[in-house]
């Protein structure tokens, strides 16, 4: 079998990356860090191949998709809601020390099981489940082919969590805005290529 190949891009920084304010699925534009950020992930790449961009359908995501595509040309991003961030609920818009301020019972529980989901929320591995399964919907549309996605911080953990074969729940993996990570799926299944490159991003900060 011809292995397919996957481009994964984090979207760029937002304001409330920055603010260390918990996003999910609200959708929040790039800020001006995190537009150059989108710039310096499309000069990385430079002429590198791929067949279409494929991205989340939040705002962050499909700006940042945006911005390597008028870069790179060809056909438009497609966005995808599979390809979505974590819903962290009702905790959307608030930081870490709001959270455990206003539902203490509610985080005490969270932080002894970080995979449990939160108030209206999502659970790790509903996340991973979608984006994974999307990702073999990919492949089958795709065989032996090259794609690049745009996505967040969590759907890239749970693909790389699922090609080290790892539970996704607990796992501390973290990528930076606008960091570059690949796999690719062959015959024998996926594997983890790069995780985390951020060699673009130097003198940029990261969140």
């Amino acid at each position: 079998m011809v292995a397919t190949h996957f481009i994964l891009v984090r979207h760029g920084e937002t304001a409330w990356n920055a603010q260390g304010v918990i996003q999910g699925q609200s959708d929040q534009p790039l800020s001006d860090a995190g537009r150059r950020q989108a710039e310096l992930v499309a000069a990385r790449l430079g002429r590198e191949p791929w067949e279409l961009i494929y991205t989340s359908d939040s705002g962050r995501a499909v700006e940042t998709a945006q911005i390597i595509h008028a870069a790179r040309g060809g056909p438009d991003p497609l966005a995808s809601p599979e390809l979505r961030e974590r819903s962290m609920g009702d905790w959307e818009g608030l930081t870490r020390e709001q959270v455990e301020q206003r539902h203490p019972q509610e985080y005490i529980a969270w932080a002894r099981d970080p995979g449990s989901a939160p108030p209206g929320g999502e659970r790790t591995e509903q996340m991973a489940k979608r984006v994974t399964t999307f990702l073999q919907a990919l492949v089958e549309r795709h065989p032996g082919g090259r794609l690049l996605l745009v996505t967040h911080a969590g759907p890239i953990k749970a693909i790389a969590c699922a090609a080290l074969g790892a539970p996704v729940a607990g796992q501390r993996i973290w990528t930076a805005n606008g960091s570059i990570s690949r796999v690719k799926w062959d015959g024998e299944g996926l594997a983890l290529l790069g995780l985390n490159d951020r060699c673009h991003l130097a003198g940029e900060g990261e969140r």
